[in-house]
């Protein structure tokens, strides 16, 4: 695996700190963790603009979204019931049937947090997992030092001239790191990943995995079962959910629908929507050379 780290320098802990366990400490403090109720809504007010912050992360990472570092093949999965185990599934298919090394992120995790990141079906090492988090905090610090702030980043309050914490929330940063190690990621025998597969978080059209342009990629973009879920957010019918989940479809490039909940019905916007003609199983992509 080749190493993540370079060789800038910030304030960060020495290097014989930067280790795994420090990381996720890190992960769950409030470096990453909104603490306050006052903070839980500053950071639910930005919900919207999450796609557009997460791109400016990748940028201040030196990973923007259209490098060509990032993996092409891209299989980006929403629904309410059974978005991992469709994830797992399609994982399972493109390593084993087609020959592809995977990357796979999911959420959440049962026991240990690297679960949500994996190679070729295998939850990323301890070692992986460390660097990448260490990495991409130092190139935050050292992108917030150059635009003539102190490098070190004190809470997930510390913020920019437009209210963007210097370092992304929990779920964010994960995403980041996932991507990051996506795009580095090296095999012992050299080959890089093939293809990834997303899952998203919550909804689809403002999550932070919704950060590719479909038609730079080869994408696939998938629904399961929708159903009631995280309506504070989501809205509060079927069909207020499902538009928020199918924000994820950028065009009609490689799409797949496959809604297996019952028909929409819903009387309060005098709506009735079914699957349409163009829905297609994923048995029927074209895997590339």
């Amino acid at each position: 695996v080749e190493s993540l780290f370079s060789t800038m320098t910030t304030s960060l802990p020495p290097e014989d700190e930067q280790t795994y366990n420090n990381a996720l400490a890190a992960l769950l403090s409030s470096l990453h963790q909104s603490q306050t109720p006052e903070e839980i809504k500053k950071a639910a007010q930005r919900r919207t603009r999450t796609p557009s912050d997460m791109r400016r992360y990748l940028s201040r990472i030196s990973l923007p979204h259209d490098s060509n570092l990032h993996c092409k093949n891209i299989v980006h999965i929403t629904g309410t019931k059974g978005k991992g185990s469709t994830a797992a599934i399609c994982e399972s298919v493109l390593r084993n049937r087609d020959g592809l090394t995977t990357g796979t992120f999911t959420s959440p995790h049962l026991v240990d947090i690297r679960e949500r990141i994996r190679i070729d079906g295998k939850p990323v090492s301890k070692e992986v997992f460390g660097q990448a988090y260490w990495e991409i905090r130092r190139r935050f610090e050292q992108w917030k030092q150059g635009s003539g702030r102190s490098a070190t980043c004190t809470s997930i309050n510390d913020l920019d001239e437009d209210g963007l914490p210097y370092l992304p929330g929990y779920f964010r940063m994960l995403t980041l790191m996932a991507v990051f190690i996506f795009a580095h990621y090296e095999l012992d025998n050299g080959k890089r990943i093939d293809a990834v597969i997303l899952e998203v978080g919550v909804g689809g059209r403002y999550d932070a995995t919704n950060i590719f342009d479909h038609s730079n990629t080869n994408s696939v973009c998938g629904v399961t079962l929708i159903d009631y879920d995280h309506t504070r957010v989501l809205g509060s019918s079927l069909l207020q959910i499902a538009w928020e989940k199918g924000g994820i479809f950028h065009s009609e490039k490689g799409t797949v629908v496959d809604v297996f909940s019952k028909d929409f019905d819903d009387t309060q916007h005098g709506t009735t929507s079914r699957p349409s003609e163009n829905t297609r199983s994923i048995d029927s992509l074209e895997v590339p050379d």
